[in-house]
């Protein structure tokens, strides 16, 4: 079995030869400390090697390269992936799916089997892109549908969902100010609007399931 200090220097003899010099090869060769301690000498080698000089034709060559070109979109999308909520998924997924709001709720209502419901459909998924509907009511149906409609997985609209944090709640100042600029007529007219009835909408978007 060869030494450390022997792989190290078949190492530096390939790098500095201008061959592609993966260490995982060399380390292969070795376990437990002795592999460790190759991967450091290596990496100490790597942080001073001499860098080749910046070629803008190279670099323009492996830029336009369509596996350079894959590899960085699914980067791209990996980190938008750990970062999105419904209010940055679902308009992304609306524009790439050339299609309306209007168009996206429709659908929504027909495929969950309320369409004479649609303008109750609208007012939650509306709630739903500007990330002010908590996921956990939302049911499994709703997301089903969305991801026929949208063509993105559920999986994946379940954990934009967890990332909708709820409004902050107003302050004291803010509360007394909206308080003191509503007219004295709002306050009866509030008291006697009836509360809207639960129905099947209600239960798809707030009901959980």
């Amino acid at each position: 079995m060869p030494t450390v200090d022997e792989l190290f220097e078949r190492f530096r003899a390939a790098y500095r030869a201008g061959e592609t010099a993966d260490p995982r090869p060399f380390l292969d060769e070795l376990s437990g400390a002795e592999r460790r301690e190759l991967a450091v000498l290596v990496d100490a080698f790597l942080a001073h090697a001499p860098r080749d000089p910046y070629d803008p034709a190279a670099f323009a060559e492996f830029r336009g390269d369509p596996w350079t070109e894959r590899l960085r979109r699914r980067v791209d999308d990996r980190l938008a992936e750990s970062e999105e909520s419904w209010s940055t998924l679902l308009p992304r997924a609306r524009t790439a799916a050339q299609l309306k709001r209007a168009t996206v709720v429709s659908r929504l209502a027909a495929a969950l089997g309320v369409g004479e419901r649609e303008q109750k459909v609208a007012g939650y998924y509306h709630r739903m892109e500007t990330g002010t509907l908590p996921a956990p009511g939302v049911s499994t149906r709703v997301l089903e549908a969305l991801s026929d409609i949208l063509g993105i997985s559920v999986e994946r609209l379940r954990a934009a969902g967890q990332r909708v944090a709820p409004p902050p709640p107003a302050s004291p100042g803010t509360l007394f100010a909206r308080t003191a600029a509503a007219p004295p007529a709002a306050a009866p007219a509030a008291r006697a609007a009836a509360p809207e009835e639960w129905d099947e909408v209600d239960e798809l978007f707030r009901g959980g399931g």
